[in-house]
Formats: structure tokens, sequence, C-alpha cells
């Protein structure tokens, strides 16, 4: 008599194990518009052995209205745009106090041993929906969720709530984070710290700085030294003053992509070597990606260049004020939002809706100024623009939303299109480059599938099946 014991036809083979560690790569804007032109003279250890040896996605796409730091960090570990984080700028204008406060910022959570930095207390707050290190803690509290960068709101936004989060000071260079996270800086920072000051030539704000921190990082915090899955996340992208940024072509983001490319070897070097079998993932990814200049209109298009947010303001200004008298109209203007007077409005009873409309109008004849749309109309839903939408929060926008001309920008915000690099590496991810357009909308859906999380219903992005596990 024969036994048989196979399983039920209709039996779903076992999920296999999450990763014990995830790691999230987001570059600079310049090195990652040079790679292209560049990819192939790297060396074959940094950049290229995720993107040849893993699932490359070389259609990838950010939706959203302007590619800040700010907008695409939260849009990476939630999975939600503007519209659903929040965080619509770097930079918000209170219209209570009126005055511009930076969107990261908390009075709550000074920094710890760098005291009068520019950048000011900082935490996550202000962040309205969960990051995936979050859901991560919410499923196993012995999981640890650790974000470095060389820019404060860069590191807290990778860190979500839950999660640790440490970057360079603006004004020494050393690493540092807020009494959000602790009321002390922890023994191994401020021992890199002492190391660093023994260093001639430190580089507090370059990446090989970060790198120091992200494997200090690991080490302290013990990142995939168990089977409980962690979450790390590494921003390589710069501070940068207005103008700063170079173009792909130049030899300055040449040389930094060759920077970054050592970087990242260096770093998936010292992940072969302390998680055991390999068992981590890289996700690696862009930032808002600067756009490249043309030499000449095309179809008639103006010629790209980065617009002043003083001539958008003083061009609207002068519009307010010749229809409806002297002002100032225009309190503020914060990447895509353009802040207005509504008290003055009230006062000389104009309608926040024409007074809107007037704006609008007015800055789209100032050159490489696409257009728009008014807060009251994407409150309404009068709007068609799928990627105004996204970028607009209700309490927290603009009375006027503003898209620079493709190619162009202006400080906070880059014109359309924003193609970006987004690749995911690891001993179980195919070799594979998908024709799929994917959205850095699906990252976090991806990572917490990954992690066996529960899903990021709220998320505008859905996991990638060629990476899912």
């Amino acid at each position: 008599m024969a036994l048989a014991f196979a399983a039920p036809a209709n039996a779903e083979s076992p999920r296999p194990s999450p990763p014990r560690l995830v790691v999230l790569v987001v570059l600079d804007p310049s090195p990652a518009a040079a790679l292209p032109r560049m990819e192939r003279k790297l060396g074959v250890h940094g950049l290229r052995r995720i993107l040849d040896r893993g699932t490359r996605y070389p259609r990838a796409v950010q939706r959203g209205l302007c590619g800040d730091l700010l907008s695409e960090h939260a849009l990476l570990v939630t999975g939600g745009y503007p519209s659903q984080t929040g965080v619509v700028a770097a930079t918000l204008f209170d219209r209570a106090a009126q005055v511009s406060v930076p969107t990261l910022f908390d009075p709550e959570s000074p920094l710890l041993d760098a005291e009068g930095d520019e950048q000011g207390g900082l935490s996550p707050r202000s962040l309205r929906v969960p990051a995936v290190g979050d859901l991560l803690k919410a499923k196993n509290p012995t999981s640890k969720v650790v974000a470095v960068a060389a820019q404060g709101p860069a590191a807290v936004l990778l860190g979500g709530r839950e999660g640790k989060a440490y970057w360079l000071s603006a004004q020494s260079g050393k690493a540092t984070t807020t009494r959000y996270y602790a009321h002390k800086l922890p023994k191994w920072l401020a021992a890199l710290d002492s190391h660093s000051e023994e260093d001639e030539d430190p580089g507090p704000s370059t990446p090989a700085r970060v790198l120091e921190l992200a494997k200090a990082a690991v080490e302290a915090e013990q990142l995939g030294a168990d089977a409980v899955p962690d979450f790390l996340g590494v921003s390589l992208v710069l501070p940068r003053g207005q103008g700063d940024v170079p173009s792909p072509s130049s030899h300055e983001a040449q040389t930094e992509l060759t920077e970054v490319d050592r970087v990242v070897a260096s770093l998936l070097d010292f992940l072969d070597q302390r998680v055991r079998q390999k068992l981590y993932r890289v996700v690696l990814t862009a930032g808002h990606v600067a756009p490249t200049p043309r030499a000449k209109p095309v179809r008639r298009a103006p010629v790209s260049r980065r617009i002043e947010k003083s001539e958008v303001r003083d061009g609207v200004e002068q519009a307010l004020a010749a229809k409806w008298g002297k002002g100032p109209w225009v309190r503020a203007f914060e990447g895509p939002n353009l802040f207005l007077n509504r008290p003055l409005a009230l006062e000389r009873k104009v309608p926040l809706e024409e007074l809107a409309h007037a704006a609008l109008f007015a800055a789209a004849e100032i050159p490489n100024v696409a257009g728009g749309a008014a807060g009251t109309d994407l409150a309404s839903g009068a709007s068609p623009s799928a990627a105004l939408k996204l970028a607009f929060d209700a309490e927290r926008s603009g009375d006027v939303l503003l898209v620079p001309a493709e190619s162009s920008r202006w400080e906070g915000c880059v014109g359309t299109p924003r193609q970006v690099p987004l690749a995911f590496f690891g001993e179980d991810i195919p070799k594979k480059r998908s024709a799929r357009a994917a959205d850095l909308a699906d990252v976090a859906p991806t990572l917490a599938s990954d992690l066996q999380l529960e899903d990021l219903s709220d998320a505008a992005g859905h996991p990638l099946p060629e990476v899912s596990r």
C-alpha cells in the first residue's frame, strides 16, 4: 500500500524569510544625472554592482510636482506624495505667525552639542503618515531603524517617527542628532567625531563622511546581526547653496559621481562582511535629479534657466498692486507654493479665489513659468492636473501652486520630466532590466512587502512584482 504525503494542491508555499537588513541609498541629484554618460567608466564593485547584478528600472520616474529634498525623501519611505505626507516643501509659511519656517522645525527637539546650527531643532512630528521603519518597529519592537545623512531633514524623514537619525552639523561638520531621539549623544557618535577631528581633511559634508557615519551606526546598533530585520537609510544628498547644483555634463558632477561610486563600493564590501550570509537588500535611487539645460529652444519652448524666486514674487506683486492697490500681496514663495496676503484680501474685500487666479495669471506671464493652479480649485477638485493634486495639502500648501517649465527650476522646485535611477540588489534579486515604468512611490510598498509588513494602504504606489517577496 502506497502512502502519499503530498501537500494539498491549493497549499501555498511558505514565504521566504525577510532580509536581515534593508538598506535604502539615496544619491545626490547631480551625480545621479551624470550616471547615464559615466556608468561604463565606473568600476564594477560600486554602483555598477547594483545596476548590473540587480533588478534595474530604467524608466522609473517621480510623478510629483516638484523635485525637492524633503518631499522625495518622505515619498521614498512612506509611498505618499505631499497631499498624503504633509511635506509640501522644505519651508512652510506659518499663516498664524506670518513667517516662513522649516517644515521639520521643532523647537522642542534642539540639536545636541551643536548650538547655533542653522538647521535648528528637527523632528519627524510633522510627518502625517507612517514610514516603513515605523511599521517595522510596530511589528518587531526589537528591530532597529537608523538613518544617516549629510543633512538633518533627509535623515529625519528616512528614519520616520520611530527610528533614529544622525547627520552632519551644518556649522561644525560633526555628527549630531536632536533631543527627539536622545538626551545626549551616543558614545559611538562622540568617538566618531573625535576620530574625525584628528583627520586633516575630514570633509564633513562629503559622501565619504556619511559612509563613516553609516558604518559606525551599523556596528554600534548591530544592524543585520540577527534574524530580526533592520532598516538603514543612507542619504548621500549634499548640502548646496542656491544655484550650486552642477550640470550633469560638468567635470564637477562627474567627479562627485566617481566619489559616490567609491563610497557605494565600500559600503557593499562592508555589508558583505557584516551581514551573515549576505542576507541584505539594497535599494538605490536618487533625489530630485537636476535638469539637463537645453542649448537651444525646442518647439518654441523657452531656453531652460534657473528662475529667481524674487522674479516671481515681484512680478505677481506688481500685477496684484496694479489691480487692487499697494500691498504687500505676496507673503512668501516656498517651493511650488505662493502664499498670498489673506488678511489684506479680507480687508479690501477681494475674494481669495479671485486673488489666487489673478496671481496665477500674473505668474504664468513670467518666462519659464509653465503655469499652475489656484489652491481653491485644487481644494474643490476643479483642477484636472494629477501632479498638482499630489502636491496639494489644504492646510499647508500655498494659495497658488506654480510649475516651472520643463528643464527649468527655481529653489526647491525642478520642472518635469524627472526620470530617476532605481535598482534593487541582493543575493535573491534577479539580474534584470525591467521595462516597467516604476514610480518612486513604489519603493515603500515594495520594502513593506519585503519585510512582510502590513500593506501601505494609503500609498500612491504598489509593490514591484519583479523584486517583491
